[in-house]
């Protein structure tokens, strides 16, 4: 069971986080993500 799923989705210019969740089992594919965090400055990508 997938609790989180974001598929082909364009996200941009955003002036915080793009993708903000918790938890597992979560799936994340196929998505284009640039320009976040424009105000806040806080960048940070971690795959597993």
């Amino acid at each position: 069971m997938i609790s989180f799923q974001r598929t082909d989705d364009l996200i941009h210019d955003h002036p915080r986080c793009a993708i903000l969740f918790g938890g597992k089992e979560h799936a994340m594919e196929f998505n284009e993500i640039h320009y976040i965090a424009l105000e806040t400055g806080c960048r940070t990508w971690q795959t597993t």
